[in-house]
């Protein structure tokens, strides 16, 4: 698809960048529901200005920079998928609306610091990919997160096994994950929350 081809009051686009094609992306000003694909820097300031965005989908992230995203004060669900480049997080979680993030093959993300005053989320994911793990240093910094219901932690490695600062999450409900931990600390996890729905909380064994 062209740029000519999405029509100025388009509610719901898929659109692939091909050298500079997103040029004017920011005219389509009725777009909510947005995939955006082969994602540099120049493609995430026109994506900043579309002011009515709720949910936007970003495969293949180049830009380091993505404090415009801060600008989309309606955007509820954001995907970040094969993040290239090392970025901060910072300004995507100073969001208000912001109340679903998902994170995918981000090969320069292995510390969670930045998510920990995160308490405007209720569904977190942060996974590797397909052929590749998602390396994540420690889960503390998510203990307290105060109205997250939903972690996805699947094709992760931890080098802190530690599980019980998951407990600490008041509203978690779910925790979708790879058997990242001994069976111990997923028991441990159970005895301290019994009504988590965790998989490997249920049988360890595969």
């Amino acid at each position: 698809m062209t740029l000519a081809e999405v029509p100025l009051d388009a509610r719901r686009v898929s659109f692939r960048r091909e050298r500079h094609s997103q040029r004017g992306l920011a005219a389509r000003g009725a777009i909510e529901q947005l995939v955006a694909k082969q994602v540099n820097q120049a493609f995430v300031q026109e994506i900043a200005q579309l002011s009515a965005l709720s949910y936007l989908e970003i495969h293949d992230l180049t830009a380091t920079d993505l404090t415009p995203l801060g600008q989309l004060k309606q955007l509820r669900t954001l995907k970040l998928i094969d993040v290239r480049a090392p970025c901060a997080w910072e300004p995507l979680l100073e969001l208000a609306s912001l109340r679903r993030l998902f994170i995918e093959n981000a090969k320069h993300l292995h510390r969670l610091d930045a998510f920990q005053q995160a308490h405007q989320l209720i569904a977190l994911g942060i996974e590797g990919g397909m052929w590749r793990q998602q390396r994540l240093a420690s889960l503390a910094p998510l203990a307290g997160l105060r109205r997250l219901e939903a972690l996805f932690l699947t094709a992760v490695k931890l080098d802190d096994p530690t599980l019980h600062y998951l407990a600490e999450i008041p509203r978690l409900r779910l925790l979708d994950c790879a058997r990242f931990a001994p069976q111990e600390n997923f028991a441990d996890l159970r005895r301290l929350r019994p009504e988590l729905v965790c998989r490997w909380c249920e049988r360890y064994e595969v």
